[in-house]
């Protein structure tokens, strides 16, 4: 399944640190095939791979605890133009 998660960052620089630090260190489940960010760093918006919001927001939450507040968004495929090919069963 594919989740949005919209990012509206209060810390930019501590949130891009963690960012650089966990990019390598994300669990088999989980694939970020896109993202986009906005000019000034305060907005992030990245398109996931997971097997629910479930589980993809208790990996997210503590990573941007202070940071991010985060809002996910269950993609409707059937609905939606340009997603990648799922590879995350």
């Amino acid at each position: 399944m594919f989740v949005s998660v919209i990012h509206r960052i209060s810390d930019p620089d501590g949130y891009f640190k963690m960012v650089e630090r966990e990019a390598g260190n994300l669990p088999s489940d989980l694939r970020l095939p896109q993202n986009v960010t906005g000019g000034d760093r305060r907005t992030m918006i990245c398109l996931w791979e997971a097997p629910s919001v479930e589980r993809l927001k208790a990996v997210l939450e503590p990573l941007t605890k202070g940071m991010s507040e985060n809002e996910y968004i269950q993609i409707d495929a059937s609905l939606s133009n340009g997603l990648p090919t799922p590879t995350v069963v």
